[in-house]
């Protein structure tokens, strides 16, 4: 984005999430979790934030996970998700665009399925 443009328009489909904490892409089918939420926001590390905090941290919790500063976007744990969303900001911040990783000051639109 940073090369390039801000998009207009973030687009998340959290309908299916994977939300056991440190598996990333690898999780299965079998272990997603029905969320059905679709989320939009002028801001995409905004939008992630905001899932993060809203979507995924619950989820994770509801599962049975009790760690999940690694999935937290308010963590400053080093290489959690919260050190990528503000590198990514950062970035985004320093080719001219407006950005925040902060989950408070997030606008986004959803939609509950």
């Amino acid at each position: 984005m940073a090369g390039t443009r801000m998009p207009d328009l973030s687009i998340m489909d959290a309908i299916w999430i994977n939300a056991a904490p440190g598996n990333g892409p690898s999780t299965s089918c079998e272990e997603a979790k029905l969320a059905k939420v679709v989320a939009a926001s002028t801001d995409p590390v905004a939008l992630d934030a905001w899932a993060a905090g809203e979507i995924l941290m619950p989820a994770a919790s509801a599962a049975g996970y009790s760690d999940l500063s690694s999935i937290d976007p308010n963590t400053r744990k080093y290489k959690s998700f919260s050190s990528w969303l503000n590198l990514s900001c950062q970035e985004l911040r320093l080719a001219g665009m407006s950005c925040t990783a902060d989950p408070k000051y997030a606008s986004v639109f959803l939609a509950r399925l």
